[in-house]
């Protein structure tokens, strides 16, 4: 879930200005805090344990020691299998730390990731919601920079608003929700924990029309291929957040098709490890026209005449 990232920091910018409803912003507010309660006493509350490209961290009596360990190496597994995928690795010298860290745990908010960290929800991902772990772990390589400003938490009000103003929230999670449907077919996992419906990128498309049919699904509609994200995201899961994953992956779906997976994690590269429009980088990394091929995925689905 890259987007919790973005929007946990853009809301938090954004709550002295009055542009986001309390709830969104209180639900940013809240996971920010746990999350850095959770950091700060996780080397008395979990049980870590290394493996040869990750450290988990277990909460304490959350799972007995074989059982901590064999979900350990089923994230090992899928850190892997991602990271051949998308043919990234994760070089210790530009993270500066030898490996990510992965929380499994119920304090630190819903499931996100950071560029050397991956916060996992253990009532969601266990025991058999490892396609979030895959989501994460896609976030995690492509975020290879933790200088970079969109990926950093610290930045000035101002400046954070400014290099999060262009960028596209869309792309993150419907990026990695389409690299989880491809691994778990690869590791035999069905991929039931996350909004989407279905085990298959076709089963995603189907479902997209569904939301298309749907005031929910059309009232977020506006915010795919372009800029920001829908009021609510946080607060409202079901209502909200749950057609924008589905529109999301079903548009990345449909790039992935026409441009080919490399060009995609280019493309995600360029957006989460830069500063510039997604319009641009879209143009720069593909040499098309965003709005058009948005246009040309809504008459792929047949609802080229959708009112947003």
């Amino acid at each position: 879930m890259r987007t919790i990232l973005a929007i946990v920091v853009a809301m938090l910018v954004c709550v002295s200005r009055g542009l986001v409803q309390n709830r969104d912003a209180q639900a940013a507010a809240d996971m920010n805090a746990v999350e850095a309660e959770l950091l700060r006493t996780a080397a008395s509350t979990c049980d870590r344990i290394e493996f040869p490209h990750l450290v988990a961290y277990f909460d304490k009596g959350l799972l007995a020691p074989d059982a901590e360990r064999k979900f350990g190496q089923r994230l090992e597994e899928g850190f892997t299998e991602v990271a051949r995928f998308l043919n990234l690795m994760f070089d210790p010298r530009e993270r500066g730390t030898s490996k990510p860290d992965y929380y499994v745990t119920d304090r630190g908010g819903l499931s996100h990731a950071w560029p050397t960290r991956v916060i996992l929800r253990a009532k969601r991902v266990m025991p058999s919601g490892l396609s979030i772990a895959y989501h994460e772990t896609a976030h995690l390589l492509v975020m290879h920079d933790p200088s970079a400003p969109r990926n950093r938490g610290d930045l000035p009000p101002d400046e954070d608003a400014r290099v999060w103003a262009n960028s596209a929230f869309w792309l993150p999670d419907g990026f990695a929700d389409y690299v989880s449907f491809e691994i778990a077919r690869r590791l035999h996992v069905v991929p039931t924990d996350l909004f989407d419906e279905g085990k298959s990128q076709a089963d995603v498309d189907a479902h997209a029309r569904k939301w298309l049919i749907d005031p929910r699904g059309r009232a977020v509609l506006p915010y795919i291929a372009s800029h920001g994200n829908p009021d609510n995201f946080l607060a409202d899961r079901e209502n909200v957040a749950a057609p924008y994953y589905v529109l999301g992956h079903s548009f990345v779906n449909f790039l992935v098709r026409r441009f080919r997976m490399a060009t995609i994690v280019r493309l995600y590269d360029k957006q989460a490890n830069g500063v510039g429009a997604i319009e641009d980088d879209f143009r720069s990394v593909t040499g098309a026209d965003l709005a058009s091929v948005r246009n040309d995925w809504l008459k792929r689905l047949g609802v080229e005449r959708v009112s947003n």
